[in-house]
C-alpha cells in the first residue's frame, strides 16, 4: 500500500538535496583529477654545467747567481792551477763562471802609511800637520806578462791592466793579524804575486775605462786623532763581471817551469772601484 501521507514527499526533498551536492562535488572531483592527467609537466630549466676551476699557472723568474766572492775567486784559480800543473786538458763546453758578476775587497795598508811612491798598488799616506790622510791606487800594467803575450789574439791586443790579489791563501777581507816571531838571520823573501784580475783591451775597444796609468785618489781631512782610523789598513772594494780569455775559459794560469808555482789570471770588466775603510764604510767610488 502506497504512503500517501503528507510526510512522505518531505523525506525525498531532503533525500535529493544531499545527492546532488555529492553528485557536483564528485563531478568537481573528476574534473579536477582529468585536468592534473591532462597537464603536461613543464621541464625544469637546464642549468649550466659548473665551469671547472682555472689553474693557475706560477710563472718561475730564474734566480740571478749570487755575487762570486773572493773564496770563490781563490777557489776556482786553485782549480785552475792544479789542472795546469797536471797538464789536463782545457775542459771543454761553456764556462759557467763567465758573465758572473765578482765582487772582492782587497786590504791595503796593513802596515801603515807609506811615504812616497812605491811598487804597491794601493797605499795610504797621513799628514799629521795638515790633517789628512791619502789613498791611492792603481791598476797594475800586465801586458808584457807571458800568459799575455802568449795569447792567440795577442798581437791585436792593446792593453792589459789589472789588480793583483795579495795572499790569495787567505779567505778574509781584511788585515791579517799580526805575530810576534823571532828575527831570522835569513829571511825568506814574501810570495810573490799568484792570482789576478786583467781586463783586457785590443785596438777597437773604447779608450774611456782604461786608466793607463791614471791612479784612484782620495784625500780624507778631519783631526789629527781621527787618522788613528788607518791603523786597521783600508780595503779596495773591485766590482764586475767575469770575462773569458780567447777559448771561452774565464781564468788562465801560466808558469816558468814546473817547479814554480802556478800564476793565474781572471779576465774580467770593472763596474766599480771603491775605498773602503776598515768597518765597510765607502769613501770613495768610481763607476766604470
Amino acid at each position: 500500500m502506497a504512503d500517501n501521507s503528507p510526510g512522505a514527499p518531505v523525506r525525498k526533498r531532503r533525500l535529493i538535496a544531499p545527492l546532488v551536492i555529492a553528485v557536483i562535488v564528485a563531478g568537481l572531483l573528476i574534473a579536477a583529477a582529468m585536468g592534473l592527467f591532462a597537464r603536461k609537466p613543464t621541464p625544469a630549466p637546464a642549468q649550466p654545467e659548473p665551469t671547472p676551476p682555472v689553474e693557475e699557472v706560477t710563472v718561475l723568474t730564474p734566480l740571478a747567481p749570487p755575487v762570486l766572492s773572493r773564496r770563490d775567486l781563490i777557489e776556482g784559480a786553485r782549480a785552475a792551477a792544479a789542472a795546469y800543473a797536471s797538464g789536463e786538458p782545457v775542459a771543454e763546453g761553456a764556462d759557467p763562471m763567465v758573465r758572473r758578476t765578482f765582487r772582492i775587497r782587497l786590504p791595503f795598508g796593513c802596515a801603515g802609511p807609506r811615504t812616497g811612491p812605491g811598487s804597491d798598488q794601493a797605499w795610504f799616506e797621513q799628514d799629521a800637520e795638515r790633517g789628512t790622510v791619502k789613498l791611492t791606487a792603481r791598476s797594475v800594467d800586465l801586458t808584457t806578462l807571458p800568459m799575455i803575450r802568449s795569447l792567440p789574439d795577442a798581437d791585436s791586443l792593446e792593453k792589459a791592466e789589472g789588480f793583483w790579489i795579495p795572499r790569495p791563501w787567505a779567505l778574509t777581507e781584511s788585515c791579517p793579524a799580526s805575530r810576534e816571531v823571532p828575527a831570522l838571520a835569513q829571511p825568506a823573501a814574501a810570495a810573490g804575486q799568484s792570482l789576478g784580475l786583467v781586463r783586457l783591451s785590443d785596438a777597437a775597444a773604447s779608450r774611456v775605462p782604461r786608466r793607463d796609468g791614471r791612479p784612484y785618489e782620495y784625500v780624507q781631512k778631519g783631526p789629527t786623532n781621527a787618522l788613528a782610523a788607518g791603523a786597521r789598513g783600508y780595503r779596495l772594494m773591485i766590482e764586475g763581471q767575469i770575462a773569458a780569455f780567447p777559448g771561452g775559459r774565464s781564468v788562465r794560469c801560466w808558469s816558468e817551469t814546473p817547479d814554480h808555482q802556478p800564476i793565474c789570471l781572471y779576465a774580467v770588466t770593472f763596474d766599480r772601484i771603491a775605498f773602503e775603510d776598515a768597518s765597510g764604510a765607502v769613501m770613495a767610488e768610481w763607476r766604470e
